[in-house]
């Protein structure tokens, strides 16, 4: 029957171009997240370090002249860590599931993930510069980019350099501007994901339908 075979022609196709928009799109979202994995791993190594270095010196009657002063905080660095850890591991997951066998449920499962990711890696990135930069800009309480940003020519001893630890804080909240940028760039991903696993689904029901008409023309 030459009409079958047009269908089934035509059938083909849309499955062909399906399945490549979904390969360029998974290509894509992963690029994005080993960006953001790259970057949040980053922000913990540099705000890691300059958190331990301010936790070694920074004991109280351990010297004659202290390095900090007492109203000293270091919850954006805090936040700033704690942030980046989550969206390391929320990629590193989405990375993960991206591999899974399976096309129709990795895209689900994708698209789930990177949703979750993009949602929660925007607001944790939003918060943690929001909060930082509140609190820098404090005019009650010293944060560890504001002092040793402040010293960062004056003090450089074998244990606290505080112009690289300066310069590691400046690079922990540009890198997490950065990271807030490629969420939102991930999140409208996400929603692209989301419309092509419905139209992987439309594809799907009109493979079924023509394979139903195939059958009954054939009998």
């Amino acid at each position: 029957h030459p009409q079958a075979y047009v269908i089934e022609e035509v059938t083909d196709d849309r499955h062909v171009q399906a399945s490549a928009s979904v390969r360029r799109l998974r290509f894509v979202r992963a690029g994005v997240a080993i960006f953001a994995l790259a970057a949040a791993v980053a922000i913990i190594g540099v705000s890691a370090d300059a958190t331990n270095v301010y936790n070694q010196t920074s004991v109280a009657g351990q010297y004659y002249l202290p390095l900090w002063p007492n109203r000293m905080s270091t919850q954006p660095a805090t936040a700033l860590l704690a942030s980046a850890g989550i969206v390391a591991f929320l990629h590193a997951t989405f990375l993960a599931v991206s591999y899974l066998p399976g096309s129709s449920a990795r895209l689900s499962l994708g698209n789930a993930v990177a949703a979750i990711a993009a949602v929660v890696g925007l607001i944790l990135g939003i918060f943690s510069v929001v909060y930082s930069g509140i609190l820098d800009n404090s005019a009650d309480t010293y944060t560890l980019r504001t002092w040793t940003c402040e010293w960062g020519s004056l003090v450089q001893t074998p244990v606290a350099d505080f112009g690289h630890m300066c310069a590691e804080s400046k690079a922990a909240i540009g890198l997490m501007i950065m990271v807030v940028v490629v969420e939102a760039l991930n999140l409208l991903l996400a929603g692209l994901g989301f419309w092509m696993e419905r139209r992987a689904r439309k594809v799907r029901a009109v493979e079924k339908a023509d394979f139903a008409d195939q059958r009954s023309q054939r009998s």
